[in-house]
């Protein structure tokens, strides 16, 4: 199962993220796609792919980023990218271009980043992930950790040493 964010901002490129699953099929044919987001999708979604309009926190956390086990965030650019930390923190490895906001929290020991204009790099690092269970934990795991330090607690005593508090 891998999960993708539907969007109809053009450089959230949710097409993109659809050919890029589309080439991972060929080599994991069991592939299923769990699409989620808060506009319907354009055109026919190919029979593997679910779309869940307005999930809830809870279907985020079990149905979709819970039960995938890879997250793939295919945007050309992210203020933050919060729904790959969101799906780290529940479980899914990520696979994401290497892009500014993403790249606050997504790191090569805890990721897969790519160059975010090469489609066979993402399709390379989803079928691997997927195929190397080992792997993908190791990047879970590591996500774990790494998010440890984004806690409203941290924030907030850095938010404090910038303001000289």
């Amino acid at each position: 199962m891998v999960s993708l964010l539907n969007h109809s901002q053009k450089s959230k490129r949710t097409a993109f993220g659809l050919e890029i699953l589309a080439e991972v099929k060929k080599v994991i044919p069991d592939l299923q796609v769990q699409l989620f987001g808060t506009t319907e999708p354009v055109g026919q979604l190919p029979d593997y792919a679910h779309f869940t309009l307005h999930a809830t926190a809870q279907q985020l956390r079990t149905t979709i980023y819970g039960s995938s086990k890879v997250y793939l965030l295919s945007s050309e650019l992210e203020g933050w990218g919060l729904t790959g930390m969101e799906a780290q923190a529940s479980g899914a490895a990520l696979v994401s271009g290497r892009i500014g906001g993403v790249t606050e929290y997504a790191t090569d020991e805890n990721s897969i980043l790519v160059n975010p204009n090469k489609k066979s790099e993402y399709v390379n690092a989803v079928v691997n992930l997927l195929s190397n269970d080992t792997k993908r934990l190791e990047l879970v795991e590591k996500s774990h950790e790494r998010l440890e330090q984004f806690t409203l607690k941290e924030s907030t005593t850095k938010l404090e040493q910038i303001l000289g508090i």
